[in-house]
């Protein structure tokens, strides 16, 4: 992972995308809450290595007081997602009991500038949530930031 600026993780036909909150199936995107993402990112980037709870906490929910509950509700989610495009991802998640988590598949750890960003990008794009209407001005004050990161990715 070190010497990584910007970790692409290969799990299954899984690839998540931390730093653009993607995560595809076969190239199409998989839509996760989140903290599930966040929790998701945790493990996959700990592969092979226990999580305790009280470490995902920390890291998912810095400096909040959260109940245990919300992990097991998010784990839920992460796990029925990747169960759904690939049957044998249920297991890929162990849970050891009142410790913590294990993600358990083989990841590989990639570089975001070795992917190819056009593909990428028109993947995140198209997993995003539809915009409510909204004022013409408001729209393209929105599009800037989105511009401006599409452009720094296309330059790495």
């Amino acid at each position: 992972m070190k010497g990584h600026e910007s970790p692409a993780y290969r799990f299954g036909a899984f690839l998540l995308v931390p730093g653009e909150r993607a995560l595809l199936h076969d190239g199409e995107p998989v839509a996760l809450a989140g903290k599930a993402f966040d929790l998701l990112v945790v493990l996959v980037s700990q592969a092979g290595h226990l999580v305790t709870k009280d470490e995902l906490l920390r890291r998912v929910w810095p400096g909040l007081v959260v109940e245990e509950v919300n992990l097991s509700v998010n784990m839920s989610a992460i796990r029925k997602a990747l169960a759904a495009r690939s049957p044998d991802a249920a297991d890929w998640i162990e849970t050891v009991p009142r410790q913590g988590y294990r993600f358990k598949a083989p990841v590989d750890v990639d570089d975001v500038a070795t992917l190819n960003s056009a593909e990428l990008l028109r993947n995140v794009r198209m997993s995003e949530p539809a915009e409510a209407p909204a004022p013409a001005a408001a729209k393209r004050a929105g599009r800037r930031p989105a511009w401006l990161a599409i452009g720094a990715l296309v330059l790495v």
